[in-house]
C-alpha cells in the first residue's frame, strides 16, 4: 500500500467507529474470517450529506478523474482523499 491508499486506510480505520461503517465478513478456505470495512459510495461527487464515503471515480459521474475517500463531504471541515481506483472499488463491493 503507497502513500495516498495508506493514509485513506488509516483515516477509515479511526473515523469507522465513529460514522458507522460497518465490518464485512468474507470466509476463505482454512483461514480466519477477514473483517474488512465497507463504505457507502457517495450519493454526489462532493460528498454532500454524508458522514463518510467513496466517490468511484471509474463508475461514477463521467467514468472519468479521482477517486475519492470523503470525510463531512459538502461541509467547511470537508476532508477529501485521493484513492486509488482498487481501493475505492474494494471498499464500496
Amino acid at each position: 500500500m503507497k502513500g495516498h491508499d495508506m493514509i485513506a486506510a488509516l483515516t477509515l480505520l479511526i473515523l469507522s467507529p465513529l460514522a458507522g461503517v460497518q465490518g464485512q465478513e468474507h470466509k476463505t478456505q482454512d483461514v480466519q474470517p477477514d473483517h474488512r470495512p465497507t463504505v457507502v459510495a457517495c450519493a454526489w461527487e462532493d460528498g454532500s450529506g454524508q458522514k463518510v464515503c467513496v466517490w468511484d471515480a471509474k463508475h461514477q459521474g463521467n467514468g472519468s478523474g479521482q477517486s475519492l475517500l470523503i470525510v463531512n463531504g459538502g461541509t467547511d471541515r470537508a476532508l477529501y482523499l485521493p484513492i486509488r481506483h482498487r481501493l475505492a472499488h474494494r471498499l464500496t463491493h
